[in-house]
C-alpha cells in the first residue's frame, strides 16, 4: 500500500485570512477602476492639437475647462496693456512679437506695419526708457460673444539719462474675442480692437497701434 504524506507549511487560519484580505483588496481595486472609468467616460474628452513649434491648443473639451470667464478677461487685458504700453528696450523685439501674438489676424497686421513705418522697435531701444503700468479699476463686460474690458491708470516712464520720472495718465478699451487656450495664451482671448486715449483726452492718442 502506498504512503502519502501531506505537508502543511505555516498555520491554516492565518493562511486563510491573508487570502481573504487580499481578495478583498483586489475587489475595492475593482471597484475604484470601474468608478474612474465610469467617470472618464461621461466627460468630454479633451482634442489637442500640438504644432511644429511644440505649442499645444485645446480644441475641444469641457465648458467648465475651455470657457474663459470675466476674472480672466480683466487679468488679460491687465497683461496686454503692460506689454503694449510699455516694452522693454532690451526685450523690445520679443515684446511686440507678444504683444501682436495676443491679436487677431486682422488687427495684428495692421499692428505689424505701423510698427515697421515709425521703426517702434528701434525707436525704443535707443531711447532706453525704463517703464511701468499703474492701473486703477479694470472692468469687463459681455458684449455679446466678446468682452469689452475698459479701465484706465498711469504710465511712469525714466529715460536712462534723466533721474526724473514722467507720469501720463491714461484710459483704455479694448474687445477681446474669443480663442483657443495655447501654452502662450492661456486665457483664451484675443485682442480684436484696442484704443488708448493719453492725458485728457484733448489732443490725446486714440489708436489701434502704438
Amino acid at each position: 500500500m502506498e504512503r502519502r504524506t501531506l505537508e502543511i507549511w505555516g498555520d491554516l487560519k492565518t493562511q486563510n485570512q491573508m487570502l481573504l484580505w487580499v481578495v478583498g483588496a483586489l475587489s475595492v481595486a475593482l471597484v475604484a477602476v470601474a468608478l474612474a472609468v465610469w467617470g472618464g467616460l461621461k466627460r468630454t474628452p479633451y482634442l489637442i492639437r500640438v504644432n511644429a513649434s511644440g505649442e499645444a491648443q485645446v480644441l475641444r473639451g469641457t465648458p467648465e475647462e475651455t470657457a474663459p470667464d470675466l476674472a480672466e478677461a480683466r487679468f488679460f487685458a491687465r497683461q496686454f496693456l503692460s506689454v503694449y504700453l510699455a516694452p522693454a528696450p532690451e526685450s523690445a523685439a520679443d515684446d511686440m512679437a507678444l504683444v501682436l501674438a495676443w491679436m487677431t489676424p486682422k488687427l495684428r497686421e495692421a499692428h505689424r506695419k505701423v510698427l515697421e513705418d515709425v521703426r517702434f522697435i528701434s525707436k525704443v531701444k535707443s531711447l532706453k526708457a525704463q517703464a511701468r503700468v499703474f492701473f486703477g479699476d479694470v472692468v469687463a463686460a459681455p458684449t455679446g460673444a466678446r468682452v469689452t474690458v475698459t479701465t484706465e491708470g498711469m504710465v511712469e516712464s525714466r529715460l536712462a539719462a534723466s533721474a526724473q520720472a514722467r507720469r501720463e495718465p491714461f484710459s483704455a478699451t479694448i474687445l477681446l474675442a474669443g480663442a483657443a487656450r495655447s501654452t502662450w495664451n492661456p486665457n483664451g482671448f484675443l485682442v480684436d480692437h484696442a484704443t488708448v486715449t493719453y492725458g485728457s483726452g484733448e489732443g490725446g492718442k486714440g489708436d489701434d497701434g502704438p
